[in-house]
């Protein structure tokens, strides 16, 4: 019986992906699991890559698909996978030895276990760990706004049967966020939320990530996003208030990104008196959106 199944979505990664499948084969777990790579149509060598390293170990399986993107590749890699528990690892990141055993060991099928996770920048490194009580009624909430629990999958361990029952996938519409439109509907399936604190997870940092590449065009795919959560929202107060703040939260990054930039050129124009541009950068951070922004943060 296969306990746990790593789904590792793979688009043109072939120079990490040794890497990431070297950390997910020395696993110190006791049980069985399988490492599933869903190679998304990638126009470098990682199916190549894969298949190598595949073919002498059985634990891991690849498969390839058309591009359709990271969303798609999940789908799939759920289709595929037989294990009690899925667990997400992209693949130019890595784990920890106990990764699988942090997340899976002694974990009740109704319970969505988080753990924290270590940003790999190229000459340092930042630990993302969450210190305090995590519960359910606020776990949505503080995912948004705080980055060391974050609405992404990879820190996170599934059970596969909840994931069947409720019919549930990514979104293959979403652009951005898609990770966090599938954690608010499995949230409404569960009953309970533990926080391991440890950082088992490795993110790796550098330019070619997604996450660089802020700009309207993607603040409009997040609010396209937001939008699609309230429509599963059943009702639920602690569903509805993380999506306000996930819609604040975004309109504050919008705002910040697009007005602050020319505001603050303005503050600080040495042509101008110090104390006016002291009085013109207070206005600033008394306007209501980063009023409610400041309430927000104060939830933690």
């Amino acid at each position: 019986m296969i306990e746990a199944s790593i789904i590792v979505p793979c688009y043109n990664s072939g120079k990490y992906l040794p890497f990431c499948l070297q950390s997910l084969m020395e696993q110190k777990y006791g049980g069985n699991y399988e490492i599933i790579v869903v190679d998304d149509g990638s126009t470098d060598n990682s199916y190549e890559v894969a298949k190598r390293i595949a073919k002498n170990n059985t634990i891991i399986k690849v498969y390839r698909k058309d591009n359709g993107g990271v969303s798609s590749a999940r789908n799939y890699g759920l289709e595929k996978a037989k294990g009690e528990y899925v667990l997400f690892v992209d693949s130019d990141d890595w784990v920890d030895n106990d990764f699988i055993m942090t997340l899976v060991e002694k974990l009740p099928a109704s319970t969505l276990r988080v753990c924290g996770y270590s940003e790999k920048y190229p000459n340092n490194e930042k630990q993302r760990i969450y210190k305090g009580a995590l519960e359910k009624k606020n776990f949505l909430v503080k995912a948004v706004i705080d980055e060391r629990i974050g609405g992404f999958c990879c820190n996170k361990v599934y059970c596969r049967k909840i994931i069947s029952d409720n019919k549930l996938r990514f979104d293959e519409q979403l652009k951005v966020c898609e990770d966090s439109e599938f954690n608010f509907r499995y949230f409404q399936c569960i009953k309970d939320v533990e926080y391991v604190q440890t950082s088992p997870y490795k993110y790796r940092q550098h330019s070619e990530s997604a996450v660089h590449s802020g700009d309207k065009i993607l603040s409009r795919e997040i609010m396209k996003t937001i939008e699609k959560m309230r429509l599963s929202s059943n009702g639920d107060d602690a569903y509805n208030t993380a999506i306000d703040y996930m819609d604040l939260w975004e309109r504050v990054k919008f705002d910040m990104r697009i007005n602050m930039k020319k505001l603050l050129r303005f503050v600080f124009d040495g042509r101008i008196p110090l104390i006016k541009r002291i009085k013109i950068l207070i206005k600033i951070l008394l306007r209501p959106i980063y009023l409610k922004y400041r309430e927000m943060k104060g939830y933690r």
